[in-house]
């Protein structure tokens, strides 16, 4: 007489992986970097000059921003030029900022610091304006109000 075991087998189950805290995760990260991204811009520190009388003018991501500091540090892009101690790198500016221009694309935006002299500012405004292709050289205030 063959007997048969009375323990049930259950079937097999495979292990099942969770992704509700894998997805919950990756969308946290998302807004925290689109949110901490804008505010990634490297960038020297300017201070403004005030203006009673500056309209408002959006500047595009793909404008081509120029940044000069008290300490006479020029920025464009993530680029850093020091032109009055090297003077070599003018050149190296000036070929770096005619590769950015395009007929589409030929403003550049000049954030200079209140701090710097006059003359300075009209130097480097000389230098971009020289520049094949640059159209326009705005200078850029922040408003008073």
């Amino acid at each position: 007489m063959a007997f048969r075991s009375r323990i049930r087998r259950e079937p097999l189950r495979l292990p099942e992986i969770t992704l509700v805290p894998l997805i919950d995760t990756a969308l946290t990260l998302l807004i925290i970097f689109m949110i901490t991204a804008p505010m990634m811009r490297l960038s020297i520190k300017v201070e403004l000059p005030d203006s009673k009388t500056a309209r408002a003018t959006k500047v595009e991501e793909e404008s081509i921003v120029v940044e000069m500091d008290t300490r006479g540090q020029v920025r464009c892009g993530d680029k850093q030029y020091n032109l009055e101690q090297d003077p070599g790198q003018l050149a190296v500016f000036k070929r770096d900022i005619a590769r950015r221009v395009t007929s589409a694309n030929n403003a550049i935006f000049l954030f200079a610091d209140r701090g710097l002299r006059y003359q300075k500012i009209v130097e480097l405004f000389d230098v971009l304006n020289a520049i094949e292709g640059v159209q326009h050289v705005a200078l850029v205030t922040q408003r008073i109000t």
